[in-house]
């Protein structure tokens, strides 16, 4: 279990799990699971673990985000702390959609935290173009796999003053087993167990 705090110690914690292209909530899946297993590990009083999909309405997720903030401020209270966990075309389209909305209404993201996050470039599929993590993000840890295709790409940061990179690693496993890695739920766990004591 996650570590027990006293009331006036506690975090609101928000952990968002976006899953790649391929998947969705019709059919068991690796960010289902990992959803399930954080939730199994953290969900309590005052910390969350939201399954959402690649294709999720970005802007309402963010105003939403925007809200919650809003409400502890007017009540005296820390604003939640984000996790923005993103697999595949959930980390290089979804969580990036999410970063940047965020931004634009000043909600802060602690951690995301992005395994082999792939997205369409300028040319579409054709290149290996950087994902921009937004200044808003203050921490960003990038696992990786070059053993198939499609492989996630490199990120780039927007400000080094305010975001830095925690650790980037190539895991030795295929694009379709990153979704469910031991080493990604450790590393979402461990950004969790941070920001919880």
């Amino acid at each position: 279990m996650g570590p027990s705090l006293e009331r006036n110690e506690m975090r609101d914690v928000r952990i968002y799990v976006i899953s790649g292209f391929r998947q969705g909530k019709q059919r068991w899946n690796g960010s289902i699971n990992i959803s399930e297993r954080l939730r199994d590990e953290y969900n309590g009083a005052l910390t969350n673990v939201t399954y959402l999909t690649w294709d999720t309405n970005w802007p309402a997720l963010a105003e939403f985000m925007f809200l919650i903030q809003d409400d502890h401020m007017q009540s005296r209270r820390k604003p939640p702390v984000n996790i923005v966990c993103g697999y595949s075309y959930g980390g290089g389209w979804g969580a990036r959609r999410l970063m940047k909305f965020c931004r634009r209404r000043g909600v802060a993201i602690e951690h995301a935290i992005l395994s082999d996050p792939v997205h369409r470039g300028p040319l579409g599929w054709i290149g290996r173009w950087p994902i921009w993590i937004p200044d808003n993000v203050r921490k960003v840890t990038l696992l990786r796999q070059k053993e198939d295709y499609p492989r996630g790409c490199d990120i780039r940061l927007q400000n080094k003053e305010t975001t830095c990179i925690v650790r980037k690693r190539l895991l030795k496993v295929g694009h379709s087993w990153m979704d469910d890695h031991p080493r990604y739920l450790e590393e979402i766990c461990s950004a969790a167990n941070k920001v919880l004591v």
